[in-house]
C-alpha cells in the first residue's frame, strides 16, 4: 500500500513537471512588443458590403506571437454599422489604441478625412484571418510584416465568386513631398467599370494632374503627388472628380482634399451602381442572402 502511494504522488510530481515545463515553454514562445526599432505597423479595413448590410459584427484572428493582453478585449473587431459608416469599420480605432503606442495624429480637417491608426506588431509573419460575428472564416492571408514598415489591409466582397471574399494589402508609404499632398486611390467599386480622376478648377475646367487615364475595379495606385499651389481659388479645397473613364461627362462622385502640404491620403471609391444579391456563410454550412442596395460612395483616410 505504502509503495503503491510513493508511485502515486511520485506520479503527481511528475504531472506538474510536464504541466509547468509546458507552460514556461509555451511561455518561451511568446515574443512581446520590443523596441519601436523591432516593430511593424498594421491598419485593418473592412470594405464588404455585404458586412456593411447586415450590420454586425466581425472579427480579425491572428496566429500570432504578441500576447493576448494587447488586445485588451479579445480579438481585434470591426463594431456593428451605425450612421457614420464607414468610419467605424477599421481597426485600430481611436478608442482601441495600444497603450504604449504614441503616434502622430493630424487634425486639421478632420471633418474631410478619417485618420489611419496603426497596431503595433512584432515584426515576422503572420496568417490574418476574417471572420464572421459568428466565428466563421471567410478569407485568410499572410503577410511578412518588416520592421518600422506600415500596412493596411482591405477586406471586401468576390464579385466573380458568390459567398466569397477578398483581401487587398500591400505596405503603405509614409514619406511627405515638400508644398505638396500624395494620394493613393483604391478602386473598390464592383460594377461601374473604369473610372477617371480628374481635378477641377473653380470653373469646372481641368488642372492637369499626374493621375492614370484609367482606374478598374480592384486597382490601387501609387502615391501621386498633387501641388497645392492655387487652392485658394477653390475655397482652399482641391477639387477632385471622379467619372467615367469612357464618358468623362457622368461624374459618379466629386472628392474635396484638403491642401496641407505633408498630407499623405488614401481615396476609397466603393459601393454598388446596381442593387445587387449576395450571399453569407453560416455557421451550420447553409447561406443567407443579403441585398445591396445601389450605393457609390467615397472615404478619404489619412496616413499621417
Amino acid at each position: 500500500m505504502k509503495l503503491q502511494t510513493n508511485f502515486y504522488q511520485i506520479g503527481i510530481v511528475y504531472l506538474i513537471c510536464v504541466l509547468i515545463n509546458l507552460f514556461t515553454s509555451c511561455k518561451k514562445e511568446i515574443v512581446p512588443l520590443s523596441h519601436l526599432e523591432d516593430t511593424a505597423f498594421i491598419n485593418f479595413f473592412d470594405a464588404s458590403e455585404v458586412f456593411s448590410v447586415i450590420g454586425r459584427d466581425n472579427y480579425i484572428y491572428i496566429n500570432d506571437s504578441i500576447t493576448k493582453g494587447i488586445y485588451r478585449n479579445g480579438f481585434p473587431k470591426f463594431e456593428e454599422v451605425t450612421a457614420t459608416y464607414p468610419k467605424n469599420r477599421t481597426f485600430p480605432r481611436r478608442s482601441f489604441m495600444h497603450p504604449h503606442n504614441t503616434i502622430f495624429v493630424h487634425n486639421a480637417n478632420q471633418d474631410m478625412y478619417d485618420n489611419i491608426y496603426w497596431f503595433p506588431m512584432q515584426q515576422g509573419e503572420y496568417k490574418f484571418i476574417f471572420s464572421t460575428d459568428e466565428k466563421v472564416f471567410v478569407k485568410d492571408t499572410t503577410l511578412k510584416l518588416e520592421p518600422k514598415r506600415h500596412y493596411t489591409l482591405y477586406l471586401l466582397d468576390d464579385p466573380k465568386k458568390d459567398g466569397e471574399f477578398n483581401i487587398i494589402s500591400f505596405p503603405e508609404d509614409t514619406k511627405n513631398t515638400e508644398g505638396k499632398i500624395r494620394l493613393r486611390v483604391l478602386h473598390l467599386s464592383p460594377d461601374i467599370g473604369g473610372i477617371r480622376l480628374i481635378r477641377k478648377d473653380i470653373d469646372g475646367g481641368i488642372i492637369k494632374e499626374n493621375f492614370p487615364e484609367v482606374l478598374n475595379y480592384k486597382d490601387v495606385t501609387d502615391y501621386i503627388d498633387i501641388d497645392t499651389t492655387g487652392s485658394y481659388k477653390t475655397n482652399g479645397r482641391i477639387l477632385l472628380a471622379i467619372t467615367d473613364a469612357k464618358n468623362p461627362e457622368q461624374m459618379y462622385k466629386m472628392q474635396l482634399l484638403p491642401p496641407e502640404p505633408g498630407g499623405n491620403y488614401i481615396l476609397l471609391l466603393k459601393g454598388h451602381k446596381s442593387s445587387t444579391t449576395r450571399k453569407l456563410l453560416n455557421n451550420d454550412g447553409t447561406y443567407k442572402s443579403v441585398t445591396i442596395n445601389p450605393r457609390i460612395r467615397t472615404l478619404l483616410r489619412r496616413l499621417n
